[in-house]
């Protein structure tokens, strides 16, 4: 009988030893996936704030995040009286050589009487398009001696659904707040919005006459210096309302996964990597228009062209060839091929893309970086370029 049981011992220690190669040979597979899966995977922070969210650092200890929100609630609009009993609260800071930004992201979390209704995180919202306005906001402030500078105070996504007798609108807001570098130290502060709504009208009855159904699809930039008289400003600072100059442009195209991947703020970031995404032909904006520079001149233009992230991307995505101004007084022709910047005299405030040079793949024309040269009084006194320039 002995062989008998040496040959099931044998098989037994047959059998164990393919099991775990197997194991071996699934382990390594799904060490592959994690690692696919990671490589294609992006980071939460790029779906709150925008493609510039390395710098953008989570601080976990609750007594700071207590006592950023302690800081802010003086000073924040009657909208947000309930910040510190019906949300949930994460606080994030970027640090640069000349000031530190902090961040407040706020989730409706709670009911007026204290029942939990949502476990939503940072980390786990996956389908912003559902999103109502109190449902997920963010506070963007510095701290100083005496009091915040509160710079952005809103709702992230606006989900729009407003059902009237008369008029009833669809649609969605996307809103953010960039902060604007050179050489690591703040240059400017973007408020940006994305804006997309249908009105629509109904007649009471059949005499009446029926308002043609109303569009509103635009990108829309409004921008502060950092400078001493900001940080004196303390409290709520509206940059929509308090801006020193703003951009009107096209509606941006609108990823469904990363909102901010191609919006309006990329033009500005001083990352080729990145860009915005204009859609013309589903906007009432098609061209690009700054305001509030009063009394500037504009001498140049300064533009990266396409997606110029590599050739490959250049190629597969439209770039502008012509841009013109409103009033059709000024063109000009941009070289194809180029992925630095070229730079042209300009005399306006305004333009819109009047030629292309296709992509090979898609049909969305792409700006990675613009730039005006002015001259801020018009006296030749004080020149520099737009976006490179504070107090």
């Amino acid at each position: 009988m002995e062989p008998l049981f040496l040959w099931k011992d044998i098989c037994v220690c047959a059998i164990i030893c393919l099991m775990n190669k197997i194991r071996k040979i699934l382990f390594n597979v799904l060490i592959m996936m994690f690692t696919l899966t990671s490589a294609f995977a992006f980071d939460y922070r790029q779906f709150l704030f925008g493609n510039n969210y390395k710098n953008i650092i989570q601080i976990e200890d609750k007594a700071k995040v207590d006592a950023a929100v302690k800081t802010v609630m003086p000073y924040l609009p009657s909208e947000f009286d309930t910040l510190d009993w019906e949300y949930e609260s994460w606080l994030f800071e970027e640090k640069y050589d000349n000031a530190t930004v902090y961040r407040i992201i706020a989730i409706r979390s709670f009911d007026k009487f204290g029942k939990r209704i949502s476990d939503s995180t940072p980390k786990t919202i996956a389908d912003w398009k559902v999103l109502f306005p109190d449902e997920l906001r963010q506070i963007v402030f510095i701290k100083t001696a005496d009091a915040p500078v509160i710079l952005f105070a809103d709702a992230i996504f606006y989900r729009i659904m407003a059902d009237g007798t008369v008029r009833s609108s669809i649609g969605n807001i996307i809103r953010g707040l960039e902060v604007i570098t050179r050489d690591n130290e703040i240059v400017l502060f973007c408020s940006h919005a994305t804006v997309n709504r249908i009105t629509y009208y109904v007649a009471m009855d059949e005499e009446d006459d029926v308002k043609p159904t109303e569009y509103e699809r635009y990108s829309k930039a409004y921008f502060k210096r950092y400078s001493s008289a900001l940080l004196n400003a303390k409290g709520f600072v509206d940059i929509e309302l308090h801006y020193d100059f703003s951009l009107s442009a096209p509606m941006a195209l609108i990823d469904d996964e990363r909102p901010f991947r191609y919006t309006i703020q990329n033009m500005f970031d001083n990352n080729p990597g990145t860009c915005f995404v204009e859609k013309p032909e589903d906007s009432v904006e098609k061209g690009y228009q700054f305001m509030g520079l009063k009394n500037a001149d504009v001498k140049k233009i300064k533009i990266i062209n396409g997606l110029s992230y590599d050739k490959k991307t250049y190629s597969e995505n439209n770039r502008i060839k012509t841009i013109s101004s409103k009033e059709n007084t000024q063109d000009i022709t941009f070289k194809d091929n180029v992925t630095e910047s070229q730079v042209a005299p300009w005399n306006e405030m305004d333009f819109y893309v009047s030629s292309i040079y296709k992509g090979s793949k898609y049909d969305d024309t792409c700006i990675s970086e613009l730039d005006l040269f002015i001259d801020e009084d018009g006296k030749g006194k004080k020149l520099y370029w737009l976006f490179e320039h504070g107090e």
